[in-house]
């Protein structure tokens, strides 16, 4: 059975960051002493404001993937497990979503770099070459997530990917956003 790579669109949105640098007032937000970029990738601003409230899951400019209420319960009506949907203080109609489940994205097939590896927190300042998607495995579940953080700067997510269940649901539902390309092995 296929399976795919989710493609979303922005929502001219910053959770706690620019590329460059961490925004002011960004309480609890571990950044490295060292390379000064953040380390926790999962850190939610409590005073995030989203610009473009036109899609059911869309992306920040700072790697933050953002999930409607409708697709937060379509997940759980569907029993799509391994998804968390954090809420946004200033937008009860939208979560942070982080998928738990991991799959393994074949960076050498693919001949992704890293460049510039801080020995201080470990994080790469840029890791590219995700186009197209290669996987190591199969999915192990109808949503995952890259093993693999993809990016620069504080601009770093991994990536999504969905089987083909998952995408009848959302072109059933007509939900807004997504963007399906097939994965590679």
């Amino acid at each position: 059975m296929p399976e795919f790579k989710i493609g979303i669109n922005d929502n001219d949105s910053h959770m706690c960051s620019s590329t460059d640098r961490v925004f002011e007032n960004m309480v609890g937000l571990i950044v490295c002493e060292s390379c000064g970029y953040r380390k926790d990738f999962e850190y939610v601003n409590d005073d995030f404001i989203l610009k473009r409230k036109t899609y059911d899951l869309s992306g920040t400019y700072d790697g933050y993937y953002i999930a409607s209420l409708k697709l937060k319960e379509l997940t759980e009506k569907e029993e799509f497990n391994g998804v968390d949907f954090i809420p946004l203080k200033n937008e009860p109609e939208y979560f942070a979503m982080f998928v738990r489940n991991i799959v393994k994205f074949d960076t050498e097939k693919r001949k992704s770099r890293s460049e510039n590896l801080c020995s201080s927190c470990g994080n790469y300042e840029s890791f590219i070459g995700a186009k197209p998607a290669f996987l190591i495995e199969r999915l192990p579940s109808d949503i995952c997530r890259s093993d693999v953080i993809f990016g620069s700067g504080n601009s770093k997510h991994p990536l999504l990917f969905a089987s083909q269940k998952f995408v009848d649901v959302v072109k059933r539902e007509k939900l807004k956003g997504f963007r399906f390309e097939p994965v590679r092995t």
